[in-house]
């Protein structure tokens, strides 16, 4: 699989206290914060770019959320 296919999720959330939203990509450590949704998703983007960088010379990338196994923790009941 190249780093083409791989989807991250982009988790956006208001921080109340103060006053900004936080964009993050939890499985690659990447976070952008903005005034509006559309300024943390950006500042996100540029930071998840240059993450891509280190990766292209050689850094391993864990893959998306949705093809991790379930923490061993995790019960349904």
């Amino acid at each position: 699989m190249s780093s083409d296919d791989r989807a991250y999720r982009i988790v956006v959330r208001f921080e109340k206290d103060k006053e900004r939203f936080v964009a993050s990509v939890p499985e690659l450590e990447v976070t952008g914060s903005g005034v509006t949704r559309a300024e943390a998703i950006a500042q996100a983007e540029e930071a998840l770019d240059s993450r891509l960088q280190a990766v292209a010379s050689g850094e391993p990338v864990p893959p998306p959320s949705d093809v991790l196994a379930p923490p061993e923790a995790l019960s349904i009941k």
